[in-house]
């Protein structure tokens, strides 16, 4: 799924994102209308805990926006290398160098490199 620390930079970056919205949503909600959030005895810790999970979403998020400005920094640094995805030309650099086997000595055996035909 993330195979490097960018991809995974950006989903933490989304969901933190993600989380602040909401948890801010609800500690406004527990501000404005406390009384449509059923279930909650102390309000007040209620607010607090909401506000401080949005915080912690935000420690994340810069975090990830961190991660994610020193990873696009180190592929920039390695654009002077020669790509191995080819770019138009198709030039794939993954692929070996064609080398000459014609030299090579083959370990057959005496019958066959003497040129034996067999019937």
């Amino acid at each position: 799924m993330c195979s490097d620390l960018g991809a995974a930079s950006q989903g933490c970056a989304f969901f933190s994102a993600v989380g602040i919205l909401f948890m801010s949503w609800v500690g406004i909600l527990l501000i404005k209308q406390p009384f449509f959030v059923g279930g909650i005895d102390d309000v007040e810790n209620a607010k607090g805990s909401a506000f401080g999970a949005a915080a912690s979403f935000f420690f994340t998020f810069l975090i990830s926006i961190m991660y994610m400005i020193k990873e696009g920094r180190r592929l920039d640094d390695h654009s002077d290398r020669p790509s191995r995805d080819g770019g138009a030309r198709g030039d794939y650099g993954q692929l070996p160098a064609y080398r000459d086997y014609n030299d090579a000595v083959a370990d057959l055996p005496e019958t066959l490199s003497r040129g034996a035909v067999f019937t």
